[in-house]
């Protein structure tokens, strides 16, 4: 209901298969594949959490993981081939997270094979996905996971350290099956033209297509958290978004500023609260699919280290000494931000402009950067000030002219 209320449309959650290992709080390395960890409940309550979201109008996010699996696993003493994996626990090689060796027409095959077969860690063995036995296990284990649970969507973690020619053929097949699923790619670069080649229908020349049609938007979440942090100013989110004519779609890029793998956005804002309201404003209201990190809602702060990211949310649990899921349990900062995300969130269901509107922006003067969202006769314009005074803003230089 909280989430309803705040205007979210769809929930994702991080993994939740079992991870019976150490350090395994993060669920990134699964110990089986078919079964919820028991620390979050069963595949039957995961079921019902799907159908309950529904009756709400809510949509479930998969995390899904194709590339490794978990030291853990059975697999690691008893793999169904010789191939299964990429190595082995003794023997193997790292990845060396170089990820644009794998869109470089340059590019050496050492540099790739160490992208898409190195170990993303020595505790996530690496899946070979060229053996035909793992490719369609793990497509098989997609389409039961879809047609038992009845989730709407897929977010595929690491993206780019599996197999791309499996990913593709991966993501078709779930596609054609599912016309109305849809599927986001982690792809954690900060240069459009990088993102711009895994999104399908590339406007880049590739063997073939990637069949992905949403990209998690790194570049204008870079712009956006130095924005934030004072490190750039309004020109440089200007500048990213000019850079969309690289994008088959700039409209299937998924936009946020925080994720549970980066420092929070106020962390990164150093409690700015403008600059942090100015961050929100842009996730919401420019192009994009927005995702906005449990908490941020609120303003919860965290950075630096994972276990400080990943706080809990205060409250939902018995005993609990505050609830912010309750406005009187939430301090006046967090119910500002509260009802500012929610005022936007709100406006954003309402006014089509604003989700599926043309997006038009003006190069930053006077430390003002101006955009508006325009369809059929909704035209919304919206300003960034990052000036310490207020500003008097003549609108009649930004209506019409599209």
């Amino acid at each position: 209901d909280y989430i309803k209320q705040l205007g979210a449309t769809a929930i994702w959650s991080t993994p939740l298969l079992e991870n019976n290992m150490y350090m395994s709080y993060h669920g990134y390395a699964a110990t089986d594949l078919y079964n919820v960890d028991p620390r979050f409940g069963t595949n039957e309550l995961y079921k019902k959490f799907v159908s309950t979201a529904h009756k709400k109008g809510l949509k479930i996010i998969y995390d899904h993981v194709a590339n490794h699996i978990g030291i853990n696993h059975s697999w690691i003493e008893n793999p169904p081939t010789n191939n299964w994996f990429h190595g082995t626990p003794q023997n193997h090689q790292n990845a060396d997270h170089n990820k644009l060796s794998l869109v470089d027409n340059y590019a050496d095959k050492k540099n790739i094979t160490s992208v898409d077969e190195g170990w993303f860690t020595n505790k996530m063995p690496d899946l070979n996905q060229s053996d035909c036995h793992v490719s369609k296990y793990i497509i098989q284990n997609t389409i039961w996971w879809i047609e038992f649970s009845g989730i709407d969507g897929i977010r595929e973690d690491t993206y780019p350290y599996v197999n791309q020619q499996f990913m593709s053929k991966w993501a078709k097949t779930i596609l054609d099956i599912y016309p109305n699923f849809n599927i986001v790619g982690e792809v954690w670069k900060g240069e459009p033209a990088v993102l711009a080649k895994f999104q399908t229908n590339t406007l880049f020349e590739r063997e073939f297509d990637s069949h992905l049609p949403v990209v998690t938007d790194f570049a204008i979440r870079d712009a956006i958290v130095d924005f934030m942090s004072g490190k750039a100013n309004l020109n440089k989110i200007y500048e990213i978004f000019g850079k969309d004519f690289v994008y088959s779609n700039p409209n299937n890029l998924l936009i946020f500023f925080d994720n549970h793998d980066t420092d929070r956005g106020m962390f990164a804002a150093k409690n700015d609260l403008f600059k942090f309201k100015a961050g929100i404003t842009l996730v919401l209201t420019t192009r994009g699919i927005p995702q906005i990190f449990y908490g941020t809602e609120i303003g919860l702060d965290g950075g630096g280290h994972h276990g400080r990211i990943r706080g809990e949310f205060p409250g939902g649990f018995p005993g609990d000494s505050l609830n912010a899921f309750n406005q009187s349990d939430r301090n006046i900062t967090q119910n500002d931000i509260f009802d500012f995300t929610i005022k936007l969130l709100h406006l954003r269901k309402e006014f089509d402009a604003i989700r599926n509107g043309k997006f038009t922006h003006f190069a930053p003067k006077d430390d003002l950067y101006i955009y508006k969202k325009t369809i059929k006769d909704q035209e919304i314009i919206f300003a960034i000030n990052d000036n310490m005074n207020d500003q008097i803003v003549d609108l009649s230089y930004y209506i019409g002219n599209i």
